[in-house]
Parts: C-alpha cells; sequence; structure tokens
C-alpha cells in the first residue's frame, strides 16, 4: 500500500489453472524450501516473481539479470534466501502486517479446490 492508499493487483492471464483474466493479488503457495514457515518472506518473493518488484530496506543496484534471477527462483533453481544473501539483500520483514486471514469452505461442500489464504500487507 502506497501513500495514496493504492494496492498492488496482477492481472493473470486468461489461460490460467485458477482466477483466470482476474485481476488479483500476488501470490502463492508457501515454499518450505524457499520461505522456510515464514508467510511474510513468502509474500515478498511471490511478489518479485509475479511482478519483479523487490520490497527491501535499502535501494539495491539494478541489475540487468533480474528477469532471469525471478525466472530461476520461480523455478526452484535457485532459492530466493541465497541470492538475498550473496547479493546483501535485506527485504522488508518486519513492514507488513500479517492479520487477515481467510479459509476456503470445507470438502464436504463439495469444492474443487479449498484454499487457506494469509494476506500481507506491506508499505510500498
Amino acid at each position: 500500500m502506497n501513500a495514496k492508499n493504492e494496492v498492488l493487483l496482477v492481472h493473470r492471464v486468461n489461460t490460467a489453472t485458477s482466477f483466470a483474466n482476474a485481476h488479483v493479488f500476488p501470490g502463492g503457495n508457501l515454499d518450505s524450501s524457499q520461505d522456510g514457515e515464514s508467510y511474510e518472506l513468502c509474500a515478498i518473493r511471490e511478489t518479485f516473481e509475479e511482478t519483479g518488484l523487490l520490497l527491501t530496506k535499502e535501494p539495491i543496484k539494478k541489475d540487468s539479470n533480474l528477469k532471469s534471477i525471478r525466472e530461476e527462483i520461480h523455478s526452484g533453481k535457485l532459492r530466493f534466501v541465497d541470492w538475498l544473501n550473496k547479493e546483501n539483500i535485506s527485504v522488508s520483514t518486519g513492514t507488513t502486517n500479517m492479520g487477515l486471514f481467510n479459509r476456503s469452505p470445507d470438502r464436504e461442500l463439495n469444492v474443487i479446490r479449498c484454499l487457506d489464504t494469509f494476506y500481507c500487507l506491506g508499505n510500498a
């Protein structure tokens, strides 16, 4: 969220397996090999993977390989935390609010896919 209370949404392609052609918050799955058990780090990684925006404590040098780095992280070839450590980048953990949670209806309701969702709100 920025000073104007605007939030970041991404537009999903019409061929996406879920939420096709919808405007959604950046996000994905908690990956213990990438994020440990940190939903906050997961939100920062997913935002970087999907948008190229990296929420850091300090500005970072512009890297012409960010697109390939994003692809390597997304594919699992490169661990997000390893890249952060190698480049000496500190992400803005501790600046997001983790108070929102949504649980999908129970599987007994014949729902095809159940999702537990945590929403992180960070300052931009």
